[in-house]
C-alpha cells in the first residue's frame, strides 16, 4: 500500500489530523511575530473537524471539553503560556511534512474516553459516511395533520393534487411549458443555506434542506422535532393574514383518505466542515435524493439555489443531476401579489396566504455568522438548532405556498371577492387555458369598482373575445368605455371599435368611430396647443398614426382589406 493510500484509509477512519506547523520565529521578534499569527491561526480555525472544536465535531473526533483548549487537537498537551499561543507538539504518532514544511500529517492516537464534546448523535444528527467524507444529516416526518398556519400537509397534498399542470405552467419559464409530475409525491422541495447572498466565490452552501410527500409510516409522530436539543419552544404561531386572497379550504382538518394516508418527510444535510471530500460526500447525498425526486420547487431556486449548487459540482468535476422541470415559486408570487408596498419574500407570502407568524425565528443575517462560530470550534452542535429551524420553517411554508397558489387557481373565480386578485388569476390562467382565463377577467369585470378597473381588465379581455369570435361581446364591453365628451378619454377603444365593426363588414360603424376617433385626437391637440406649441396637422404619430391611417384606407377601399386583429 502506497503512503497516499494510508494517509486515505487514516483520514476515512477519522484518524487524520491536518494541522498547520508554526515557523521558527526570529529570536528579536518579541511578540509581534505572535501578533501576526493570529490571523493565520483564524483562517486555519476554518478546518474545524481536522484541527479542533471536538466539542463540535463529528463522534470519533475527540476533544478537551474546556472551552480553553477548544480547537486544538486531540492528544496535544496543554499551551504554554509563554509560547506566545503556539500549539505544543503532537504527544505521539508519525508526522510527514507536506508543501514545504508548512502543513503536516500525523495519525491521530485514539481520544480518551469521555474526552469529546457532544455528538452530533445527541442532538438528533446522524453522520453519514461516504467514500469522500462525513455529512451529518437530520429528519423528521410531519403527519398529515400537523398544523403549519391555516394549512397541513393533508391539505397541501389534495390542493397539489388537482393542480399540477396550473403550477407547471406558472411557475415555469415563460413562453415554455415544463412538464407536470405524475403526482405530488414526485415534487422535492429545496431550501438551502449559505455563507452568503452571491453566487460567486468565497460563499458556498452549508446546509440543505428537502421536503416530499411519501406514505406515511406506521408509527409517525411527526409535527415537533423529537430531538430536545431542537425545541426551541413553538415553532410558530397562527397569524391574521390581512388582505390575503380567500378560497374555501377543500381538505378538512383530518384530511381526504388519500391525503391523509400520506406524510411530509424533511431532511436536512449539514455540512461539518469545510474539507472538500466533506462537501462531495454532501453533493453526492443531495443528488441521490434529487435523482429520485427530479420535479424540484424552490423560491427563488432558478436565480440563487440551483446556480450555486451547479457551480459546487462543477467545482468538484462532478455533473449536476438532470432536472425534468424546476418550479420556480418567486415568479408566479410576484406576478400575483406584488405591488406598492407590498413584499413578496418568503416570510411575508407565509404571513399574508398562509396565516403563519414566525415567533424566536433567527435573523437571515445572522445565519452565517452562527456557522463561522461553529466551525471555529467556539460552540457546541446546538449552536445550529436556531439555523435548522429556521430552514425548517422555509421549508414548509415553501410546499404550503406551492400548495396555495395551485390550490387557489384550481379553486376557481366564483369565490372571489377583490377585482385585482381575478384579474391576476386570470393572466396566470392565461399561460394555461384561455377559457379559463376569460371566465377569471369576465369576474374581474363584474367586480371592477371604477372605469380605470374596467379599463384594465377590457384591455385583457378583448383580445380573448376576438380570439374566440365572440365579436358581439366585444363590441359591448369596448362601447361602454367608449366617452365622446371627455377630451382626455382613450382614443383605443374607438379604434378598437372601427376596426371590430370593419371586421363585421358594417362600414357605416366602422366610419362613424373612426371619425369620432379622429375627432377625439383634434381636441386633444386644441387643449396641448397652448401648453406645448402649434400642433402639427394631420394624423397622430407612431402606431395609432398608423391604425387610424390603414383604417382609412381599407374604408376607401370598401372594407375589402381585412382588419388588423388584436
Amino acid at each position: 500500500m502506497s503512503r497516499l493510500e494510508q494517509l486515505r484509509a487514516l483520514r476515512a477512519a477519522g484518524r487524520l489530523v491536518l494541522k498547520a506547523q508554526p515557523q521558527a520565529a526570529p529570536a528579536d521578534a518579541g511578540e509581534g511575530a505572535d501578533a501576526e499569527e493570529g490571523p493565520a491561526d483564524g483562517a486555519a480555525g476554518g478546518r474545524r473537524a481536522a484541527e479542533g472544536g471536538g466539542a463540535a465535531g463529528p463522534a470519533g473526533t475527540g476533544g478537551t471539553g474546556d472551552p480553553q483548549q477548544a480547537g486544538r487537537p486531540a492528544g496535544s498537551g496543554p499551551a504554554d503560556p509563554g509560547a506566545g499561543g503556539r500549539p505544543a507538539a503532537p504527544a505521539g504518532g508519525r508526522t510527514r511534512d507536506l508543501d514545504g514544511g508548512r502543513t503536516s500529517c500525523r495519525e491521530a492516537p485514539d481520544p480518551p474516553p469521555g474526552s469529546g464534546g457532544p455528538a452530533p448523535e445527541a442532538a438528533g444528527l446522524q453522520p453519514i459516511e461516504d467514500g469522500n467524507g462525513a455529512v451529518w444529516r437530520w429528519q423528521v416526518v410531519y403527519p398529515a395533520h400537523h398544523r403549519h398556519g391555516h394549512g397541513h400537509p393533508a391539505a397541501w397534498f389534495a390542493d397539489l393534487g388537482r393542480s399540477l399542470e396550473v403550477l407547471a405552467a406558472v411557475a415555469g419559464p415563460a413562453g415554455r411549458r415544463q412538464a407536470a409530475p405524475p403526482g405530488p409525491g414526485q415534487l422535492l422541495f429545496l431550501d438551502l443555506e449559505t455563507t452568503g447572498l452571491a453566487v460567486a466565490a468565497g460563499h458556498r452552501p452549508f446546509l440543505a434542506g428537502l421536503a416530499w410527500f411519501g406514505p406515511a409510516p406506521a408509527a409517525a409522530d411527526g409535527g415537533e422535532p423529537s430531538p430536545a436539543a431542537y425545541r426551541a419552544g413553538r415553532e410558530g404561531r397562527a397569524g391574521a393574514a390581512a388582505a390575503a386572497p380567500r378560497r374555501p379550504d377543500p381538505v378538512p382538518a383530518g384530511g381526504t383518505p388519500a391525503a391523509a394516508g400520506y406524510a411530509l418527510y424533511l431532511e436536512q444535510y449539514l455540512v461539518p466542515d469545510l474539507e472538500p471530500g466533506t462537501e462531495a460526500a454532501w453533493l453526492a447525498a443531495l443528488a441521490r435524493r434529487v435523482e429520485e425526486r427530479p420535479w424540484l420547487v424552490t423560491f427563488n431556486g432558478r436565480g440563487f439555489d440551483w446556480p450555486m449548487l451547479e457551480t459546487r459540482w462543477q467545482w468538484h468535476r462532478r455533473p449536476a443531476p438532470p432536472l425534468k422541470a424546476h418550479f420556480d415559486l418567486l415568479y408566479p408570487a410576484r406576478r400575483l401579489w406584488a405591488g406598492p408596498g407590498s413584499r413578496v419574500n418568503l416570510r411575508a407570502l407565509e404571513h399574508r396566504l398562509l396565516g403563519f407568524l414566525r415567533t424566536g425565528d433567527i435573523p437571515g443575517a445572522e445565519i452565517p455568522g452562527r456557522y463561522g462560530q461553529f466551525l471555529r470550534g467556539g460552540g457546541p452542535v446546538d449552536l445550529l438548532a436556531p439555523v435548522l429551524r429556521h430552514n425548517r420553517l422555509d421549508l414548509l411554508s415553501l410546499v404550503g405556498l406551492a400548495a396555495w397558489i395551485g390550490g387557489w387557481l384550481a379553486v376557481g373565480a366564483a369565490t372571489l371577492e377583490r377585482w385585482d386578485e381575478a384579474l391576476a388569476g386570470g393572466r396566470e390562467w392565461e399561460r394555461v387555458d384561455t377559457a379559463t382565463a376569460t371566465t377569471w377577467y369576465e369576474r374581474a369585470l363584474a367586480l371592477a369598482p371604477s372605469r380605470a378597473a374596467v379599463t384594465a381588465v377590457a384591455r385583457r379581455l378583448v383580445p380573448l373575445y376576438r380570439r374566440q369570435r365572440r365579436l358581439a361581446e366585444a363590441v359591448a364591453l369596448l362601447a361602454g368605455l367608449c366617452d365622446p365628451q371627455h377630451p382626455l378619454a382613450p382614443l383605443d377603444p374607438w379604434v378598437d371599435l372601427a376596426e371590430l365593426w370593419l371586421r363585421l363588414r358594417d362600414l357605416p360603424q366602422a366610419a362613424r368611430y373612426l371619425a369620432q376617433a379622429e375627432r377625439l385626437w383634434q381636441r386633444r391637440q386644441r387643449l396641448w396647443r397652448g401648453a406645448s406649441g402649434p400642433s402639427r396637422p394631420g394624423l397622430p404619430a407612431g402606431p395609432l398614426g398608423h391604425r387610424l391611417e390603414r383604417l382609412r384606407q381599407q374604408l376607401a377601399a370598401g372594407g375589402q382589406v381585412q382588419a388588423r386583429a388584436l
